[in-house]
């Protein structure tokens, strides 16, 4: 089992899963994953593999882009609310980026960039 950091966290998302963690003592579900439950403050935390289906519940257009999506520009990032109760953001994986809404269902997907993989949410 690997340790519960940004390269772990990644590493998944490489291979096409959306991982967080699991309180043994409290069940709080984390993503992305974190080193103490923060609902009862607990270590003792086990990997979870979310569904990955969820809600956009905020979403913004990006027409300025950072030096590495400049290619993808405009772009849109936004939150969805997981189906197990947690909020994760990601990349829109949508042709229309104006054209999303609020509540609009969404499933996890991975974006390649090279060798780089990016976390996204497309329409359901």
């Amino acid at each position: 089992m690997s340790e519960f950091t940004t390269k772990s966290f990644n590493g998944f998302i490489a291979q096409g899963k959306l991982m967080g963690n699991r309180c043994k003592k409290c069940e709080a579900l984390h993503i992305p994953p974190r080193q103490i439950c923060s609902k009862c403050g607990s270590q003792q935390l086990e990997w979870y593999e979310f569904r990955g289906d969820g809600a956009l519940a905020a979403v913004t257009v990006n027409r300025t882009p950072s030096s590495g999506f400049k290619g993808r520009c405009p772009y849109s990032v936004g939150i969805i609310r997981l189906v197990e109760g947690p909020s994760i953001s990601g990349l829109m994986a949508f042709d229309e980026p104006e054209k999303f809404k609020v509540g609009t269902r969404v499933s996890f997907t991975v974006v390649k960039d090279g060798e780089k993989s990016i976390l996204a949410f497309k329409i359901i």
